[in-house]
């Protein structure tokens, strides 16, 4: 299970906006300068408020180890896979029927990919929506210090 920290930014829903700081892990990431930072460490999530944080609270974030892998496969490794798949088979069809397979093995891993990009968007929208691939505030650290009262003078 991955955990961070991070502080809310805003409520919306039932979902709250926090600003997590980037871990040392990020150091050793090859995305971490296309990563959706807003400056140079800090990254902006939309998470599940279930310890009924409120804003300015410093909160717990979690992610199960799970949900995270299966979308990291069908992002990273089921494009790779239907390209590859995609160009086997053009191989295979180009030699039986005798099409040259340079240009059938080609065409077919690029139809290949672009099917199962079309798939990860649709499925990844279809997944974004279910609470086990969103990040959830697990407990509040901190709470916020209440606002300034205002006197009547």
């Amino acid at each position: 299970m991955a955990k961070e920290v991070g502080v809310v930014l805003r409520l919306a829903g039932g979902n709250a906006w926090v600003s997590a700081q980037q871990n040392s892990a990020c150091s050793s990431c090859a995305t971490r300068e296309s990563c959706m930072t807003h400056g140079p460490k800090a990254v902006e999530v939309s998470a599940l408020n279930l310890a009924g944080a409120a804003i300015g609270d410093r909160v717990e974030l979690v992610c199960e180890s799970g949900p995270l892998l299966r979308a990291t496969f069908l992002i990273y490794l089921f494009p790779v896979l239907c390209l590859l798949m995609g160009a086997a088979l053009g191989d295979w069809l180009g030699q039986e029927f005798g099409y040259d397979p340079a240009l059938v093995s080609p065409s077919l891993g690029l139809i290949g990919l672009l099917l199962s990009l079309a798939i990860v968007r649709s499925r990844g929208n279809r997944l974004a929506r279910h609470a086990a691939y969103q990040p959830k505030i697990s407990r509040i650290l901190v709470k916020a210090p209440p606002p300034p009262r205002l006197s009547n003078r």
